[in-house]
């Protein structure tokens, strides 16, 4: 694009866009879940290296119930076009695929560089994710695991790792009263959605591994276990809330968390807590671990995937795990069916997880030094995400482009098969929002 010039606006017109490098930055940006958080913090990023930048906030498929207006302001009309030359958008492919046939105002793939960054749990992209993929000019893989993932499916498309941190709100403390837990106990805390995967976070596992642990006293320990988004008594039976909200109320040290929290307060209760466990089977990244060790609070976790970006066996302490297929999963998305049939995760070793509990529960000094070094690990952390090599990378193409470089070779291939599936994925939707407008149906 000439320096100055104006963007062909896909939907008539045109508009100008500014000469200088930015980035139009899109995803759920108030959006409290884990890929909003995501996004807020490279916003932090870009406003850390001085980029331009304007927020363009797609909204969740359920609104969020505890909305973050900390970007608000940045925020640009989704009827306007973005006005800078790099879109960035911060959604999984399936999101990216309904941007697409939704072709909204504020959107020009065609002449300005476009990547999105994925976060994937296990070892293959699933086939329904490869054109969302491919249709990009770049992938930003938010972990090292993720970049291995894309490059294993595209081999040809261009991908730059591109390192996650966290940076706190100002004036989180630990507060045990706050949320009833005893003064003098080690506590220990572990967190889960019941949107998500119960199997593949596993937090079942780290309460058996607490039980272990400490089988033979009561008293001097504990486990929270942060449930967001609880059903409460209205969690099916079998469900994996009704079995863990059975196995916490025949451990006098288990207390469940489930009332409504906003972000701010979920940390605070993991900063009342000595340290974090994480028995998952797989993550993309692992947000928890990373904001407890950014807290100062040392990790308990699988030695698997995206959160060995930022621990090591210095810093934390690593459960060892043998990789086996993927079963037992409770939502659509990791369905065999869609996800492929060849995914592996961990299986952590849960008497490897018990003795680092007992070690931690029985050597203060020993938790202090971890979570120094822990707190170390995530300021290191910040540094690599500060350095933004793969924003530039995007600066990189972006000018190539203006150059007249053409994009990779598959990406025409691919918005080509996405541009056929257009007229049919709106006539369903149709079809679904008619539905949903006389009562038949599943809601969003």
């Amino acid at each position: 694009m000439p320096a100055g010039g104006r963007a062909h606006d896909p939907h008539g017109g045109s508009a100008r866009v500014t000469a200088a490098f930015g980035i139009n930055l899109a995803g759920h940006l108030t959006s409290p879940q884990g890929l909003g958080v995501a996004a807020r913090h490279t916003a932090h990023v870009l406003d850390e290296r001085g980029t331009p930048w304007a927020g363009v906030d797609v909204p969740t498929p359920v609104p969020a119930t505890h909305p973050v207006r900390l970007l608000a302001s940045r925020c640009v009309s989704p009827a306007t076009l973005a006005p800078h030359g790099v879109n960035l958008l911060h959604l999984n492919p399936p999101e990216v695929l309904e941007l697409l046939w939704a072709r909204p105002h504020w959107l020009d793939t065609e002449t300005r560089v476009t990547a999105c960054v994925p976060f994937w749990e296990f070892p293959h992209l699933p086939p329904s994710w490869l054109d969302g993929v491919a249709c990009m000019d770049a992938v930003l893989a938010p972990s090292r695991f993720i970049e291995a993932v894309v490059r294993r499916a595209l081999p040809e498309l261009p991908v730059f790792h591109f390192a996650q941190a966290v940076w706190l709100p100002a004036g989180i403390r630990a507060d045990r009263a706050r949320f009833g837990l005893p003064a003098n106990s080690c506590l220990f805390v572990t967190a889960y959605d019941t949107r998500s995967d119960s199997a593949r976070k596993n937090p079942l596992g780290a309460l058996e591994a607490f039980t272990r642990a400490f089988s033979d006293f009561r008293a001097g320990v504990g486990l929270v276990v942060r449930v967001q988004h609880a059903r409460g008594a209205a969690a099916e039976p079998g469900s994996a809330e009704r079995e863990l909200r059975a196995r916490a109320a025949a451990d006098a040290r288990v207390r469940l968390v489930d009332e409504p929290l906003a972000h701010d307060d979920v940390l605070a209760l993991v900063a009342s807590c000595d340290a974090y466990v994480s028995l998952h089977r797989a993550e993309g990244l692992g947000l928890g671990p990373l904001e407890a060790m950014t807290l100062g609070r040392p990790a308990v976790a699988t030695a698997w995937s995206g959160n060995l970006d930022y621990m090591t066996a210095e810093d934390s302490l690593l459960v060892p795990a043998r990789e086996v297929p993927v079963r037992g999963t409770s939502i659509g998305a990791y369905r065999a069916d869609r996800m492929g049939a060849r995914q592996t995760w961990a299986e952590p070793d849960v008497d490897a997880a018990a003795a680092h509990l007992r070690t931690l529960a029985g050597d203060p000094e020993l938790r202090a030094r971890l979570g120094e070094r822990a707190a170390a690990a995530a300021a290191r952390q910040q540094q690599l995400a500060q350095a933004g090599i793969a924003l530039d990378e995007l600066r990189a193409l972006s000018e190539a482009r203006a150059a007249g470089t053409v994009p990779w070779p598959g990406r025409a291939a691919a918005r080509t098969r996405i541009a056929r599936r257009r007229l049919s994925r709106r006539a369903r939707r149709l079809l679904v929002n008619l539905a949903r407008a006389v009562g038949v149906g599943a809601r969003p």
